[in-house]
């Protein structure tokens, strides 16, 4: 980690180090503990998963690779006050 800051009071930005051997870990990783990535954000790691793919060296693969990625929390929705929007917009 090398950097972390509030952004806003419902946003964060983390800036991080990690090897490109280890980018495929850090997506399954996000991805399953249910963070919605940005279409944006999801090429970013998709293209570092990529060039991780068309490294063949043991020092390629150690390359160290800086991420930043910027956390927005939602305010929690109920069901209730989601239909109750959505009659109000019909």
């Amino acid at each position: 980690m090398l950097d972390r800051k509030t952004l806003s009071p419902s946003t964060m930005e983390f800036r991080l180090e990690i090897q490109l051997r280890a980018v495929l870990d850090l997506y399954a990783s996000i991805v399953s503990s249910g963070l919605e990535l940005t279409r944006s954000g999801h090429l970013g790691l998709t293209d570092l998963c990529t060039s991780r793919k068309n490294r063949s060296t043991v020092a390629d693969l150690g390359q160290v690779v800086t991420i930043r990625l910027e956390i927005s929390f939602l305010e929690d929705l109920t069901l209730h006050s989601l239909l109750l929007a959505g009659n109000a917009a019909a």
